[in-house]
């Protein structure tokens, strides 16, 4: 029986201010059952190309549109995103992309420190585990993830 929960935790920087190391999270895993991922989703992820490894990354483009990255700006379908929760200066390029049938691109918010689809290509649906939805611990910024934490 799967259930439609799953607790993780964040291991490493890639997402910081986000999400930072230690921090527990609640996983959804009926919206990627649903094949209903949203723009700016975070999810947490197995890979195969390093198996037994779980990732958390958000996501920018979902299947069928483009992604590109000039100057550390992300264009999705040629119209720059707006990027709120990227956490540190990147000038980096990633040269346009069509984003396969049944996959997510996605980037880490500290980009300048997150290896992710600009290393790996787009993740397959199969291997995504959940959308992070709530933050449990630590107590002081417990709180839904795409929220700012209260700082304390």
């Amino acid at each position: 029986m799967t259930l439609g929960f799953q607790l993780s935790y964040v291991e490493g920087m890639s997402m910081a201010h986000t999400l930072e190391d230690g921090d527990h999270l609640l996983l959804d895993r009926f919206s990627v059952r649903l094949s209903a991922l949203q723009h700016g989703d975070i999810i947490v992820f197995t890979s195969y190309r390093q198996p037994g490894e779980r990732f958390v990354k958000r996501v920018i483009a979902l299947p069928g549109e483009s992604v590109e990255i000039r100057q550390g700006r992300v264009f999705v379908n040629d119209v720059a995103v707006l990027d709120e929760f990227s956490s540190a200066t990147d000038h980096s390029t990633f040269s346009r992309q069509a984003v396969p049938a049944g996959c997510a691109f996605v980037l880490g918010d500290n980009r300048a420190n997150s290896e992710d689809s600009r290393v790996w290509g787009a993740i397959p649906m199969d291997q995504i585990e959940g959308v992070a939805r709530f933050r449990f611990w630590p107590f002081s910024r417990l709180g839904f993830v795409n929220e700012e934490p209260s700082e304390g």
